[in-house]
């Protein structure tokens, strides 16, 4: 996936598979396999150009974020929370770059909408809020709009 790059025929489908994947592998019982999740998952956020991984994952884009705050949280494995403050950090890169979609829709209607005629992602606050400081504290990273 990394390797065919953000722009190759097969990249979405095979983001998607592995995100499908991960589902069941990111609460595994085993600290190694947990840790190749989110190594799995950093892939994908890095892999997808922003305006890609808006469209295919917009309507999970809040549960990534619990779940990858739960890791920083909970996780008892340090390297897991460590990768889980990666893909945080990621995360709220990718989304920052996200190129405003159908901004002359929102000017006109008062509406902002994201692809496929969902809403959009905003950010909100910079990396505290992301829980990269304090993850007890960490407040939702994302609002959607």
């Amino acid at each position: 996936m990394q390797c065919a790059g953000p722009y190759a025929m097969a990249t979405r489908r095979m983001c998607r598979s592995l995100v499908d994947l991960l589902q069941v592998t990111r609460s595994h019982a085993n600290a190694a396999v947990r840790r190749t999740s989110l190594f799995a998952f950093s892939r994908v956020v890095t892999t997808l150009t922003p305006t890609a991984f808006q469209e295919d994952y917009l309507d999970e884009a809040n549960e990534m974020l619990e779940w990858l705050l739960q890791v920083v949280r909970e996780e008892p494995d340090q390297d897991s929370r460590t990768l889980a403050k990666l893909c945080l950090s990621a995360l709220k890169d990718k989304i920052s770059e996200t190129p405003t979609i159908q901004s002359s829709y929102s000017n006109h209607h008062g509406v902002h909408r994201g692809g496929r005629g969902g809403p959009g992602i905003e950010v909100v606050g910079g990396t505290q809020s992301l829980g990269l400081s304090n993850a007890q504290d960490a407040p939702k990273a994302l609002k959607f709009l």
